[in-house]
């Protein structure tokens, strides 16, 4: 690495730990990461601002082409990876992240639970989606077993990139409202 590309990072790493929490502050992580993610330098960058542009990664609508790239030093770089890929994360090395196990359930072998799968013969998709909307939200808020639910029916329903997203989004956000 050359002595410029060397500024340059220090340079994108430091902005990076500028504007970060403002984003978050105003509630723009994932606009942010939609404009800028892919033309972060991650392999250049240290410490926090690595973080920081790795989670952007992972907010991006190229969440799964970028986590390509991301090293897989971490827990929480592995898990969300294998998120971001629609592989089985398991739950055996899972990160300090709120959600995580949860998550790790529904986007591994859990099924959509038996009430909405009937709905769905009845050809009440509509109302099905509905349903998985709100249990979304209610695992949001704690409710773990909703959220397992909610993301193993988008999955059944054929929304795989909406049940990554979700749980991509859901994950990285309340771990960086954690650190206000």
């Amino acid at each position: 690495r050359s002595a410029s590309d060397a500024v340059g990072s220090d340079a994108v790493g430091a902005a990076l730990q500028q504007i970060w929490p403002q984003m978050r502050s105003a509630r723009l992580l994932v606009p942010f990461a939609d404009l800028f993610a892919a033309q972060l330098p991650y392999a250049t960058l240290k410490g926090r601002a690595k973080l920081i542009a790795t989670r952007a990664a992972f907010l991006s609508p190229s969440f799964e082409e970028l986590a390509q790239g991301i090293p897989q030093n971490s827990a929480e770089n592995r898990f969300l990876t294998a998120i971001a890929r629609g592989e089985d994360p398991g739950t055996d090395d899972l990160p300090d992240l709120q959600h995580a196990r949860p998550i790790a359930l529904g986007v591994g072998d859990a099924q959509m639970p038996q009430a909405l799968q009937e709905q769905l013969k009845q050809g009440r998709l509509g109302e099905v989606i509905l349903r998985t909307m709100a249990l979304f939200a209610s695992g949001a808020q704690g409710n773990g077993r909703d959220l397992t639910d909610a993301l193993a029916s988008f999955r059944a329903l054929g929304l795989e990139d909406t049940a990554r997203r979700s749980a991509l989004q859901l994950v990285l956000i309340e771990a960086e409202r954690a650190r206000r």
